[in-house]
């Protein structure tokens, strides 16, 4: 692996540390309440099915549940919460061990059922283990709904045929969508694309941009492969400038 792309890496994981401690509680039990109007305080254990799910009551009894039984909380406050769980065993963090195959678990289970930010960080982890056509379709789920970095992944993905054939005008495309919505990553792509293609006066443009943003949120490590980039296109000055 490059260190290019090491530092890509690093930097997705990251920021997927952002989102799983965005607004969520950290507590492990949610309240459910069934349509028959009995409420469980439970903890979602596992997954027997794409549409159950087998829990702990606080008192330690374990039941399987059909998700069509459940009244509250809505489908999508149940995914959000899975995939908070499923990102927290991801990282090891909020007071759950670093367990890879849970979260795989957890996290598909929350991509399956519409949890925008769970189907990005899903597919990283797919991404990772090497299944590129899932991964493919994680991010695609993800950008689909304005999921900004999900965006600048599915163009990478199209970028370099991953789990996908090569389309040079959809990575562009995503690409553009995605520095659109205030990415680094899509904006320091786009600079290279536009080198690669001989604009220079774009590839500038874009790499400024890149390095703002970088700076912006303190991001040193995208700031160095951003004042790389500009001294392997000959422009010594600029990565100076940079850093």
């Amino acid at each position: 692996m490059s260190l290019g792309k090491l530092g890509r890496r690093i930097i997705m994981f990251f920021f997927c540390v952002l989102l799983v401690s965005n607004g969520y509680s950290a507590d492990r039990f949610i309240s459910i309440e069934g349509k028959n109007g009995k409420c469980l305080d439970a903890e979602v254990m596992s997954f027997p099915s794409d549409d159950s799910l087998k829990i702990r009551t606080r008192e330690g009894k374990f039941f399987t549940i059909k998700i069509d039984n459940i009244k509250k909380p809505s489908i999508s406050d149940l995914a959000a919460h899975v995939g908070y769980v499923g990102a927290s065993y991801f990282f090891g963090q909020n007071g759950y061990f670093k367990d890879r195959r849970k979260a795989r678990s957890f996290l598909r289970f929350a991509h399956k059922h519409g949890d925008v930010s769970s189907s990005y960080i899903y597919g990283v982890l797919e991404g990772n283990y090497g299944n590129r056509y899932e991964a493919f379709y994680a991010f695609r789920e993800a950008a689909r709904h304005d999921h900004v970095e999900a965006q600048n992944a599915l163009g990478e993905c199209f970028l370099y045929g991953r789990g996908c054939d090569k389309s040079y005008e959809k990575a562009l495309k995503w690409f553009l969508r995605a520095e659109h919505g205030g990415s680094a990553w899509a904006s320091f792509n786009l600079a290279e694309m536009m080198l690669s293609n001989g604009r220079d006066a774009l590839f500038l443009e874009y790499l400024m941009r890149a390095a703002e943003r970088f700076a912006a949120a303190g991001n040193r490590d995208g700031l160095a492969l951003t004042a790389q980039k500009a001294e392997d296109a000959g422009c010594a000055s600029l990565a100076g400038k940079i850093l």
